[in-house]
Protein backbone atom coordinates (compact mmCIF):
# COMPACT_ATOMS: atom_id res chain seq x y z
CA UNK A 1 0.00 0.00 0.00
CA UNK A 2 1.55 3.60 -1.19
CA UNK A 3 0.70 6.02 1.82
CA UNK A 4 1.25 9.65 -0.03
CA UNK A 5 -0.26 12.21 1.21
CA UNK A 6 -0.32 16.09 -1.10
CA UNK A 7 -0.40 18.72 1.68
CA UNK A 8 -0.38 22.44 1.14
CA UNK A 9 2.59 24.09 3.00
CA UNK A 10 1.08 27.29 4.01
CA UNK A 11 -1.86 26.05 6.04
CA UNK A 12 0.04 22.28 7.09
CA UNK A 13 3.68 21.41 8.51
CA UNK A 14 5.02 18.16 8.31
CA UNK A 15 8.81 17.68 9.12
CA UNK A 16 11.20 14.19 8.99
CA UNK A 17 12.62 12.13 6.59
CA UNK A 18 9.40 11.35 5.19
CA UNK A 19 8.70 14.97 4.04
CA UNK A 20 8.93 16.28 0.43
CA UNK A 21 8.83 19.43 -1.27
CA UNK A 22 7.37 19.66 -4.52
CA UNK A 23 7.25 23.61 -5.19
CA UNK A 24 9.02 26.18 -6.37
CA UNK A 25 12.34 25.98 -6.22
CA UNK A 26 12.41 22.13 -5.78
CA UNK A 27 13.76 19.41 -8.82
CA UNK A 28 10.13 18.29 -9.40
CA UNK A 29 8.73 21.54 -9.26
CA UNK A 30 6.32 22.42 -11.94
CA UNK A 31 8.35 25.29 -14.33
CA UNK A 32 4.64 26.16 -15.83
CA UNK A 33 2.36 28.54 -14.17
CA UNK A 34 -0.74 29.96 -14.42
CA UNK A 35 -0.02 32.94 -11.96
CA UNK A 36 3.59 34.63 -13.41
CA UNK A 37 5.68 36.96 -11.42
CA UNK A 38 8.54 39.06 -12.50
CA UNK A 39 11.08 35.71 -12.46
CA UNK A 40 8.70 33.45 -14.64
CA UNK A 41 9.74 32.44 -18.25
CA UNK A 42 7.45 33.71 -20.23
CA UNK A 43 7.19 30.35 -22.61
CA UNK A 44 6.09 28.63 -18.85
CA UNK A 45 2.87 30.74 -18.59
CA UNK A 46 -0.37 29.23 -19.34
CA UNK A 47 -3.92 30.15 -19.21
CA UNK A 48 -5.35 27.76 -16.85
CA UNK A 49 -4.42 25.73 -13.80
CA UNK A 50 -5.41 22.78 -15.53
CA UNK A 51 -2.98 23.73 -18.72
CA UNK A 52 -0.15 24.51 -16.09
CA UNK A 53 -0.57 20.81 -14.85
CA UNK A 54 -1.22 19.38 -17.78
CA UNK A 55 2.03 20.67 -19.60
CA UNK A 56 3.83 19.41 -16.43
CA UNK A 57 3.19 15.50 -17.98
CA UNK A 58 5.35 16.22 -21.05
CA UNK A 59 7.99 18.20 -19.01
CA UNK A 60 8.42 15.00 -16.72
CA UNK A 61 8.98 12.72 -18.85
CA UNK A 62 11.98 15.06 -20.89
CA UNK A 63 13.17 15.38 -17.33
CA UNK A 64 13.17 11.38 -16.61
CA UNK A 65 15.04 10.92 -19.62
CA UNK A 66 17.23 14.13 -20.08
CA UNK A 67 17.67 15.02 -15.92
CA UNK A 68 19.71 12.73 -13.71
CA UNK A 69 18.98 14.93 -10.44
CA UNK A 70 15.18 14.60 -11.50
CA UNK A 71 15.22 11.06 -11.47
CA UNK A 72 17.15 10.64 -8.91
CA UNK A 73 15.04 12.62 -6.82
CA UNK A 74 11.72 10.82 -8.53
CA UNK A 75 13.00 7.46 -7.32
CA UNK A 76 13.75 8.55 -3.96
CA UNK A 77 10.35 9.64 -3.59
CA UNK A 78 9.34 6.60 -4.96
CA UNK A 79 11.53 4.34 -2.71
CA UNK A 80 10.28 6.11 0.54
CA UNK A 81 6.61 4.66 -0.30
CA UNK A 82 8.14 1.53 -1.34
CA UNK A 83 8.97 1.67 1.82
CA UNK A 84 5.94 1.45 3.75
CA UNK A 85 6.07 4.40 5.46
CA UNK A 86 3.60 7.51 5.06
CA UNK A 87 5.05 10.18 3.18
CA UNK A 88 4.03 13.93 3.05
CA UNK A 89 4.75 15.58 0.18
CA UNK A 90 4.34 19.48 0.09
CA UNK A 91 3.25 22.04 -2.32
CA UNK A 92 1.18 25.64 -2.56
CA UNK A 93 -1.47 24.27 -4.86
CA UNK A 94 -3.05 21.58 -2.74
CA UNK A 95 -6.30 20.73 -2.38
CA UNK A 96 -6.51 22.34 -5.80
CA UNK A 97 -5.25 20.78 -9.20
CA UNK A 98 -1.42 20.13 -9.14
CA UNK A 99 1.34 18.88 -10.85
CA UNK A 100 1.60 16.64 -7.23
CA UNK A 101 -1.71 14.55 -8.53
CA UNK A 102 0.59 13.42 -11.56
CA UNK A 103 3.66 12.68 -9.99
CA UNK A 104 1.46 10.46 -6.95
CA UNK A 105 0.02 8.95 -10.07
CA UNK A 106 3.47 8.05 -11.73
CA UNK A 107 4.72 6.86 -8.29
CA UNK A 108 1.60 4.30 -7.37
CA UNK A 109 2.07 3.28 -11.56
CA UNK A 110 6.13 2.42 -10.95
CA UNK A 111 5.30 0.63 -7.75
CA UNK A 112 2.93 -1.58 -8.99
CA UNK A 113 5.21 -2.33 -11.79
CA UNK A 114 8.36 -2.84 -9.95
CA UNK A 115 6.39 -5.37 -7.34
CA UNK A 116 5.04 -7.04 -10.04
CA UNK A 117 8.30 -7.57 -11.54
CA UNK A 118 9.54 -8.57 -7.93
CA UNK A 119 6.45 -11.40 -8.01
CA UNK A 120 7.68 -12.83 -11.65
Amino acid sequence: MINFILYNKDTEEHYGDNVFYIGKGSMLANPYTHEPDKDTDERCIKNSRVEAVNAYEKYFYWCMKNKPEFKMEFDSLKNACKSGQTIYVGCHCHPKKCHGDFIKKKIREQVIKEELQEKI
